[in-house]
Formats: structure tokens, sequence, C-alpha cells
């Protein structure tokens, strides 16, 4: 039997700057995507991978923008 723990992960975008009238760059707000969420998985690593099959699917062709945040229970 595998000993398995419980993990809590949330998902963050980061949306890319943008730049206003006058040529400024405008950091915008990280955007919660999936609220903090539990699972059991052996570790972090099986955690983040789970997690991450969780991101939805109108942020996959962002991936380089999305954390997945994992961390113990």
């Amino acid at each position: 039997m595998v000993k398995k723990t419980i993990f809590e992960y949330a998902i963050l975008y980061t949306p890319p700057e943008r730049v206003d009238a006058q040529g400024n760059e405008v950091p915008q707000s990280t955007v919660l995507v999936q609220d903090v969420t539990r699972l059991m998985a052996r570790d972090a690593t099986e955690a983040t991978l789970l997690a991450a099959r969780e991101i939805p699917n109108e942020y996959l062709s962002q991936m380089d923008r999305i954390e997945v945040a994992v961390r113990p229970f």
C-alpha cells in the first residue's frame, strides 16, 4: 500500500503587461484560475502533476504564464 498525503494547490495566471496611450507598460494583476483545492498524492511532484491536469483549456496556449502553487496540507 502506498501512503499518500493531503496537498493543497491553486492555479494562477499572470497576464502580459499592456501598453497605455502614452506608451507606458501597465502591469496586470495575477488572476486566480483555480481556487485552493485539496488532493491526495505521494509527494509534491505528483501533486503538481495532478494539479496541472486541472488547468482549463483556454489557458493551455499560455502555459508560460501559468503557475501551479502546491503545498502540503
